[in-house]
C-alpha cells in the first residue's frame, strides 16, 4: 500500500465558522475545536466537515471494497486496469504467483470479453486512486481501523499521525 498526503485545506475556515457559531474571537476556537471533536456525534462535529484533504492512495482492491464504507462526502478519481498495459499491473504482496500468472494470461487471450476480466480479476490487484475526503470521514476511520486486523487499515491510520490537528481526527 503507498499512501501521498497531497493536501489538506480548510482548518481557518472551519475555526472561522465556529468562531460566528459561537459568537467568540476566532483566536479562542482551538480550545472549543478540541473539546468539539471528542462529541459522540451529530452537529457538533460539522466543523471536521469543513476541513478537506485529498489523499493519493494505491491499495488492493480487496481493501477498497472496506474503505467503500465511508464514503459519503468523499469524492474518487481512480485508474482503471483497462487501460494499463500487462506490465504495469501491481498486485499485493500477498498475492499468491500463480494467481498473477493465471490473470496475466487471460488478459493476454485472445477474444476475452471485459466481463471475462472483471470477473476474474483478483482482489489483491493494486488500484491507485485520488480521494477528497474531510476530517470528519477520517475521524471515523481512524476510530473503526487503527486496529484493523487488515495491515493496510493499520499503515492508512499511521499515515494520518503526520497531519496537522491529528488530535481532531483521533478524537482526543
Amino acid at each position: 500500500m503507498f499512501l501521498d498526503i497531497i493536501r489538506v485545506s480548510g482548518i481557518n475556515e472551519a475555526l472561522t465558522g465556529l468562531a460566528l457559531n459561537k459568537l467568540q474571537p476566532v483566536e479562542n476556537m482551538e480550545e472549543v475545536a478540541n473539546k468539539l471533536c471528542k462529541a459522540n456525534a451529530g452537529s457538533h462535529k460539522k466543523f471536521l466537515r469543513m476541513i478537506q484533504i485529498w489523499i493519493k492512495i494505491q491499495a488492493p482492491m480487496y481493501w477498497w471494497y472496506e474503505y467503500d464504507t465511508y464514503k459519503v462526502g468523499v469524492t474518487r478519481q481512480s485508474s482503471s486496469i483497462m487501460h494499463k498495459p500487462l506490465e504495469h499491473i501491481k498486485f499485493s504482496k500477498y498475492t499468491l504467483p500463480e494467481v498473477i500468472e493465471a490473470y496475466k494470461a487471460l488478459l493476454s487471450k485472445e477474444g476475452v470479453t471485459i466481463q471475462e476480466i472483471k470477473a476474474n480479476t483478483p482482489a489483491g490487484v493494486m488500484y491507485e486512486s485520488v480521494v477528497n475526503l474531510n476530517y470528519q470521514v477520517l475521524q471515523t476511520i481512524y476510530k473503526d481501523r487503527h486496529n484493523h486486523r487488515l495491515e493496510e487499515w493499520r499503515y492508512f491510520c499511521k499515515r494520518l499521525e503526520i497531519l496537522s490537528h491529528f488530535h481532531w481526527i483521533k478524537g482526543e
